[in-house]
């Protein structure tokens, strides 16, 4: 069993595209690839996650109680700029991942 940090997911409403393996990362650069809008958005989307994955890495901690998904990071400064929140909710150019 494995559970979520909960400062994880008080740090951002987005912690569930964040928390996630390299295979899970593919995955999602996969799908934005097959996505039908345009080369910039999708190297605009890309670029986001990549940063985002990079900024926050994520680690699996051992514990009695089974392992926890935190952050590689310290989680209390945790702040997604504008323009990434924005990609991340889909407010930006009108459309999500």
């Amino acid at each position: 069993m494995f559970t979520i940090d909960p400062a994880f997911i008080q740090a951002t409403p987005h912690w569930i595209i964040i928390v996630t393996g390299k295979k899970e990362q593919e995955a999602m650069i996969g799908y934005i690839e097959n996505t039908s809008v345009s080369g910039e958005k999708k190297a605009a989307w890309e670029a986001t996650l990549r940063e985002i994955w990079a900024t926050y890495p994520v680690k699996a901690v051992q514990s009695a109680q089974g392992a926890m998904i935190t952050c590689d990071c310290d989680l209390s400064t945790m702040s997604l700029t504008g323009s990434r929140n924005a990609t991340l909710k889909g407010d930006r150019e009108g459309d999500s991942p």
